[in-house]
This record gives C-alpha cells, structure tokens and sequence, in this order.
C-alpha cells in the first residue's frame, strides 16, 4: 500500500519518523477502533520496518570507527530522559534562552533537585491526562503524538553524544501541543460571547507577534554554522562538539589556523574522541600547501610533518588500514622524510596490494631518494593496476627521459578531504 511505500522511503532520510506506527495506533484508538488481528496485520508490517531502522542506528552509533560511539550507560540517563519531555513542553510554550544544544546535567548531584522537581510536574500532567478520558480523548491523543515522536530523542537509552537535549527535536512533537491549542481555542470561540472572543483574538493576534519577534532574533543566531555554535558557548561552555562543529566550518571558509585552535580545545575536552585527527591532518596539510606556494619551505615541511604525525595517532585509534598508511607516507613525503615515506607506503602495499595509488606515491619517494630502477618499477605498477590513469605516467616518463627523481607532489596533489566536508 501507499503508506507503508511512502513510510519505507521516509526511513533512510530521518529516524525521528521510526516511532510513526505508534502515532497510527494513538490515531486508531482517537478513532475508536478496538484491537483486532485486521488491525495488527495492517500495523505489523510498519512495526517491522521501524525495528528494522532502529538495529541499523545501535549498530552504526556503536561501531569501533564512528566518532560518536562512546557508551556512556548511567542510571541517571532514563531520569534525564523522563525530565526531557517537561523540558521540550517548556520550550515549546515558552521558546526563550533557546540553544541548539544542550549538554547533560553534570554533575548530577548539582541537578538533582530540579530534575525531581521536573519529575513532579510530569506526574502531575499525566495525572490531567488521564483524568482528561472521562470526558474525551482528545488530550490523550495529542499527548500520545507528542510522547511517540519524541521517544527516539529523549535519550533514555545514551547514543553516545554529549548533549542531552536540542531544539530541533521539538519540531514534530510541537504539532501535538500545537493541534490541543487549536481544538481548545475552536471550542473557547463557539461558546464564548462577543466580549469573550475578543479577548480569544487580541491572545491570538499578541502571540503570533511574540513568536514573530522571537523567530527573527533566534534566525540570526542560525545565520551560519560559526555564529550558532559560538551562541552555544555562550549559554554551555565545554561543549565539545560545538568546537568540533566551528573548526569544520572555520575550513571551509580556508582560516585553517582557526580551524586547529577550535580542534585543540576539542581535544583537551575529549581527549579519546576518534576520528578529530583527520580533519587535523587536513588543516595540517591546507597549512603546508599555503607555505609552499609562498616559497616557505621549512614552514611546509613543518606543516607536514605535523599532518604526518596526525594520521600516526589515526593509526593507533584505529588501527592498521593501507589508506591511513598511504595518506601518512604522502605527508611524510611533502616534509621530506623520503626514507618514512618508503616504509608506509611499502605497509600500505602489503594490506592493500592492488592500489595503483600507493605505487605512485611509492615510485615518487623511492625516486628521490635515488632508487631509479625501484621507482620504475613501482610506477609500471601502478600503470598495470589502473591503465588509465594519467599521473603514474606523467612520472614514469619524466624518469625515463631525464634519469632523475620524478617531480614531487604539487600542493593540492593527493589533497584528502574529511568525510564531513
């Protein structure tokens, strides 16, 4: 059917929409249907899909290589995680002080009076919910929507990122409250008088401006990727992937010194964080490339040392791969250590035999360091694993004809990005 079709193709773009079977089931029992084998068997296919979603989230959040794997199970996480739904409630009735990432309350000790205090509050509206039932269901309803959209992101069960709560995960739960208010204001208007009404669209009209000029200060928080995390900084100081998230775009915009300054803080906050590494390697690179181009060679060199030294502890954190071996032996390459670069890229070759890229790079530093004949060899190697590719040659010919090492890498040459840019 058409639902299930559109519910498949939603999955792969947001996994906030996993808890949508849940929402049809509140939305059946609004209805008035009674639980069925039809109604199972109409349900259980969405179900499966959204178990299915949910496996593929587990497993990609807590693999070995993912920079967002760290498992941090606490007891005080389903608390948190309960007191998660008054605080999305707050913010969606009173949208102020407004953060895109709020981190944990830690230490938990410091927060523990207001979490109970939050708890309170959410006995006591549930305790209307229910109470709600004798007369309609209508405030269940809207409950029930909000509870299962927000039931992914309420971190009951730790995912591993350091922030407990963020605005933009109110954006579908918001409907629920948003669809109470109106039914409550369609029922304040048909059983007011005239004087009633008029106080119904003077709130109307006073909110709308509220929000409009709430909207437009909080959009020029949101103006770019530096100017949001900088306003969370403000309001959370040592949120880790606030830094991590600037010095990203501080590369975009080419301020590759900004850029490492935000890793380093990153890195004093979360020194076991995998992965940061790369993106140093590649500010590292970007940095040598500049001086190079200027004609600063000791200052290249040093630049490229140090991404060398970045993809060592790549290394070590994830152990041995033929692409962190090749990537090391290019940078040690570009600082001039020829003889470490041979070492690498000959590991390289033996986890990854067939990678025309790592004889090219080899041919490169076995050339200057004088071993012509071994140089050759590696760059008709390459040529044999990829026919096709034009470098390899280019540096086979200029050997040939010249009896020479071949031309080092220009800056920008076997340039590696980050995943994330």
């Amino acid at each position: 059917p058409l639902p299930l079709l559109l519910f498949l193709c939603s999955l792969p773009s947001k996994p906030t929409v996993a808890p949508f079977p849940l929402v049809l089931l509140v939305l059946d029992w609004l209805r008035g249907r009674k639980l069925s084998v039809r109604l199972a068997s109409e349900k259980a296919p969405f179900f499966l899909l959204a178990a299915a979603l949910s496996a593929v989230a587990v497993i990609v959040q807590y693999s070995p290589g993912e920079q967002h794997s760290t498992l941090r199970a606490s007891w005080s996480d389903p608390l948190v995680g309960l007191t998660n739904l008054v605080f999305y409630l707050g913010k969606t009735l009173f949208p102020v002080n407004l953060s895109a990432f709020y981190p944990y309350p830690r230490p938990l000790a410091a927060h523990l009076p207001a979490l109970l205090a939050q708890l309170c509050l959410l006995a006591a509206l549930s305790a209307l919910v229910i109470r709600s039932l004798r007369s309609t269901r209508v405030a269940a309803a809207a409950a029930g929507f909000s509870l299962a959209m927000l039931l992914p992101v309420l971190k009951l069960i730790p995912f591993g990122e350091e922030f407990a709560r963020a605005d933009r995960y109110t954006y579908l739960p918001s409907l629920g409250v948003a669809i109470l208010a109106g039914i409550g204001f369609d029922r304040a208007w048909r059983s007011g008088a005239r004087r009633a009404r008029a106080v119904l669209i003077a709130s109307g009209i006073l909110c709308a401006l509220s929000l409009a000029v709430l909207s437009a200060a909080r959009s020029k928080v949101w103006r770019d990727t530096i100017v949001l995390f900088t306003d969370v900084l403000e309001k959370h100081p040592g949120v880790a992937v606030a830094y991590a998230n600037m010095g990203t775009a501080y590369g975009h915009r080419g301020e590759y010194e900004k850029e490492l300054e935000c890793y380093r803080t990153f890195l004093r906050i979360r020194p076991r964080r995998r992965g940061i590494h790369q993106n140093v390697a590649v500010a590292y690179q970007q940095l040598g490339n500049r001086a190079a181009l200027r004609g600063e060679e000791a200052s290249a060199a040093a630049y490229f040392a140090r991404e060398a030294e970045s993809y060592r502890i790549l290394i070590e954190e994830q152990g041995e791969s033929a692409r962190l071996y090749n990537l090391l032996g290019v940078a040690l390459g570009r600082s001039g250590s020829y003889r470490e670069a041979v070492d690498s890229l000959e590991r390289a070759i033996i986890l990854r035999p067939d990678d025309p890229d790592v004889y090219n790079n080899l041919g490169l530093a076995l050339g200057y360091l004088g071993y012509l004949d071994q140089s050759r060899e590696a760059f008709e190697t390459s040529i044999r694993l990829a026919p096709d590719a034009l470098e390899p040659r280019a540096n086979l010919e200029e050997l040939l004809q010249s009896i020479r090492p071949a031309r080092p890498p220009r800056p920008g040459e076997h340039e590696v990005r980050p995943d994330n840019r």
